[in-house]
């Protein structure tokens, strides 16, 4: 908690007392601070400097929100984890593995298609928080065979999208979307 006192200059009829908000002199004598601030540093009396104007602040109420900002916690920064598509697909199959072997051939000839059409020219696509909903749709599109097969693929595909978002490898927002646009594709 940061504490604010003005300390009185010698002109001043209070000079060498802290009192709180009133000072008869025009203008009023500058504001200090002291205490611990919102990210756990300890502050010794020093004068509070306005950050808009880089003066010292004499007013009281100004002097009040700088210290609340102050005071507030930093936000923190999380790092993006990105993910490899590749790297997504293996601990997918991974999961897959007690599946029967036809299974696994199923799901690892729909996800390298996936892993192929997104590496390949326009796209270009590395990780999967790039791949995009529009992208999924022109993968489906691009599917040959019969009606069955390619609901079986997109059943597959979406069973690959919900892993990748249970296991944050994609932000929670992302692919929300993308599983919930997916699910009424089919």
């Amino acid at each position: 908690m940061l504490n604010i006192f003005r300390r009185h200059v010698s002109a001043c009829p209070n000079y060498g007392k802290r009192t709180a908000q009133k000072c008869p002199r025009r203008p009023p004598c500058p504001i200090h601070y002291e205490g611990i601030d919102g990210q756990g540093i300890r502050h010794r009396s020093e004068a509070l400097i306005d950050p808009r104007t880089g003066n010292g602040i004499r007013d009281w109420a100004r002097a009040c929100e700088v210290v609340r900002d102050l005071e507030a916690p930093a936000p923190a920064l999380v790092p993006e984890r990105r993910t490899a598509i590749q790297a997504a697909i293996d601990h997918f199959v991974k999961l897959k593995e007690s599946k029967s072997p036809d299974t696994r051939r199923k799901n690892r000839r729909v996800l390298m298609d996936f892993k192929s059409f997104m590496e390949a020219s326009p796209r270009n696509y590395q990780f999967i928080t790039d791949v995009r909903f529009s992208d999924l749709t022109d993968v489906a599109s691009a599917w040959q065979g019969s009606n069955r097969s390619k609901v079986r693929d997109l059943g597959i595909l979406t069973s690959f999208l919900k892993y990748c978002h249970r296991a944050e490898f994609t932000s929670k927002k992302h692919w929300r979307r993308i599983v919930q646009d997916l699910e009424l594709a089919r």
